[in-house]
């Protein structure tokens, strides 16, 4: 006997083996089909309209605009777990039932509305759910003659915007000779007026957004009247949003303990900009100054990322708050061991980079031994000694991470990556070659994932005595061409590629004869630089 697992449905299988009386055996295999067990049938009694039989033609006479009650008997003669019973009509929307019924248990149901005039036949659909689907269904039809005495006026609806009247024909739908609209109430929430032509004009309230109603009564050429309900909804008018300036985030570079200046209001876009209100560093001081621009005074040995907010109001008193990023470089030359220099690079919204980060580092065996976690996404180290940075899903902005270096002696470094991302928003761009989504050459549109390379300066032989050296320039506010003792060139870039550091022997950063330690800071100053290019470049495609 073989007894399947309960719920099984399918093929099994089973072998089974037979010894004779001279001890030898054989052995075969059995295969049985398990099939699904009925779920059982719907059984459905004839339908009464007020009581009366109703599954045939003609049916019960009803007056026109009476109520009446349909029943009908349902019966579950298998294993259903849910019957439904629904179905359209003239008299409306027929919804019933949705009950458990066990095999063998009837229900009655009774379904109601409003007929309006002639013969009437509703059919209705009864079906049957097991396991959660509709397995069986079965239909039903009731028929009901309706007797017109006198004029019938049946409900509208109408809509209006906010503050709008509306004109509403409500003779459209109503049954009668001769008709006319003799009286109409008076909404809550507005006015209305009869027209010559038979239609009624409702106003709406000054302000009022919502359901309205009033009545109306017709009258036929015999003197008989009828009336009805008129319901108007009166729809919200959305007010553009207010226009207003943009802030837009700045990015600054200093060394330790060297005040910067910086022009926040350079990338803004408004009228009659002026900063209100700066926000408190956690690791310096900030001033707002009568040119509008700001300047941010680092902590005495404070060296890192610091960041303030500021506040901009336009001519029309409208306000935006933006974040000004402030990298500090150590200032002075670092202890003996590798140096690792910091990293920028940028990548549109929701998009990983993976960024070279020992490429500008200096050391010998160097390798990239941690990574620290980013506010606004992930980073991992790769086997090849580059990171992947992945921004949160969401995250607009300037990030940042650290991390550390050891070289073949065990010494170790650390240095920080800014990553700007960007929107990835539609813009008005035009052709901009492989690795961008459109770009002109005022860099409109969006590009790819772009690595910028900061090129350390080529260590020198140290001098057998100490040599005079002119005093360093301070770094100034960011915009401002560097000074001649620290030359930079930026080499024309093609779209939706990275940052190429020049060949050595043609200036720029990776030129040994063209670097001291001033141009160490032009490094950086053209790291906030090409970040602040990029920020422009999205304020000038969200510009209203």
């Amino acid at each position: 006997t073989y007894t399947p697992d309960a719920g099984f449905v399918g093929t099994d299988a089973f072998s089974y083996t037979i010894t004779d009386a001279n001890g030898l055996t054989a052995t075969a295999d059995v295969t049985v089909t398990v099939t699904a067990a009925p779920v059982g049938s719907i059984t459905v009694g004839e339908p009464t309209v007020n009581g009366q039989p109703a599954g045939t033609a003609p049916g019960p006479q009803v007056v026109s605009g009476s109520s009446i009650t349909v029943t009908i008997e349902v019966t579950n003669s298998g294993q259903l777990e849910i019957v439904n019973l629904s179905g359209t009509s003239s008299i409306g929307v027929m919804a019933c039932i949705e009950v458990v019924l066990q095999p063998g248990e009837s229900t009655t149901c009774s379904v109601g509305g409003t007929v309006l005039s002639g013969q009437q036949q509703v059919s209705i659909i009864i079906s049957g759910v097991a396991g959660g689907e509709m397995v069986t269904a079965a239909s039903v039809a009731f028929y009901v003659g309706v007797q017109v005495t006198g004029p019938l006026a049946a409900p509208d609806v109408a809509t209006t915007p906010q503050g709008t009247p509306v004109t509403i024909n409500v003779l459209a739908n109503d049954l009668g000779d001769g008709l006319t609209v003799t009286t109409v109430g008076t909404p809550s929430n507005g006015s209305v007026v009869i027209n010559a032509d038979g239609t009624v004009t409702y106003t709406p309230a000054a302000g009022f957004v919502g359901l309205d109603a009033f009545s109306y009564t017709i009258t036929d050429e015999d003197g008989l009247s009828s009336s009805a309900t008129v319901t108007v909804l009166v729809t919200p008018v959305m007010e553009p949003p207010p226009v207003g300036p943009l802030a837009v985030p700045d990015v600054a570079t200093t060394t330790q303990g060297t005040p910067v200046t910086i022009n926040v209001l350079a990338n803004d876009l408004g009228d009659g900009l002026t900063v209100t209100t700066v926000g408190t560093p956690s690791n310096g001081s900030v001033v707002i100054n009568a040119d509008g621009t700001v300047t941010y005074a680092p902590a005495a040995s404070f060296v890192g990322l610091d960041a303030f907010s500021y506040t901009i109001t336009d001519e029309d008193g409208l306000s935006s708050s933006a974040t000004v990023t402030v990298l500090v470089t150590p200032a002075g030359p670092g202890p003996s061991g590798p140096t690792a220099v910091p990293d920028v690079a940028t990548t549109p919204q929701g998009t990983p980079v993976t960024i070279n980060v020992l490429a500008n580092d200096l050391g010998t065996g160097i390798e990239v031994t941690g990574a620290s976690d980013p506010l606004n996404g992930a980073v991992v180290v790769n086997a090849n000694g580059t990171i992947t940075y992945t921004p949160a899903a969401a995250f607009v902005g300037v990030d940042s991470f650290s991390y550390t270096i050891t070289d073949a002696d065990g010494l170790t470094a650390t240095a920080t990556v800014l990553v700007l991302v960007t929107p990835t928003g539609p813009t008005d761009g035009g052709d901009g070659g492989n690795g961008g989504n459109g770009g002109d050459d005022d860099g409109h549109g969006n590009s790819g994932p772009t690595v910028i390379i900061i090129q350390p300066p080529t260590p020198q032989p140290a001098p057998v005595s100490p040599q005079p050296t002119a005093p360093r320039p301070p770094v100034s506010q960011v915009g401002v061409p560097l000074p001649p003792s620290s030359p930079v060139e930026i080499p024309r870039t093609p779209p939706g590629n990275g940052f190429v550091p020049p060949r050595a022997g043609e200036g720029g950063l990776a030129d040994p004869a063209r670097h001291d330690e001033s141009s160490w800071e032009g490094a950086g100053l053209l790291a906030a630089l090409l970040m602040l290019a990029a920020l422009h470049w999205r304020a000038k495609a969200v510009k209203p």
